[in-house]
């Protein structure tokens, strides 16, 4: 365990490790649709864009839609794991208690 405190020191962090990590896994996504599909660069690139976008679109309205329940309804956020004080009804606490 203790390279991993040694790992701090070294060159290799992670701001340096990330990006290398990032473009590999996109290249790699690349190629893998490229083989499976056994298709041209285009179509490989278009077929990447749009799950791309697909994937970016339904991430936004996840976020979107957390974040309005969260201020809308902040009581509903701290009554998820364990009721604090002040916050949640008996139903919960009697269900917490099951």
């Amino acid at each position: 365990m203790d390279f991993l405190l040694a790992l701090k020191s070294t060159a290799l962090t992670a701001d340096r490790l990330l990006p290398f990590w990032a473009s590999r896994c996109v290249i790699q996504l690349l190629v893998a649709i490229r083989r499976v599909y056994r298709q041209n660069w285009f179509a490989t690139l278009f077929k990447f864009a749009l799950g791309s976008l697909i994937y970016l679109v339904l991430l936004s309205i996840a976020f979107a839609v957390t974040a309005m329940i969260t201020s809308f309804c902040p009581e509903a956020a701290c009554c998820v794991e364990t009721v604090a004080p002040g916050c949640g009804s008996t139903s919960l606490r009697q269900a917490s208690r099951r």
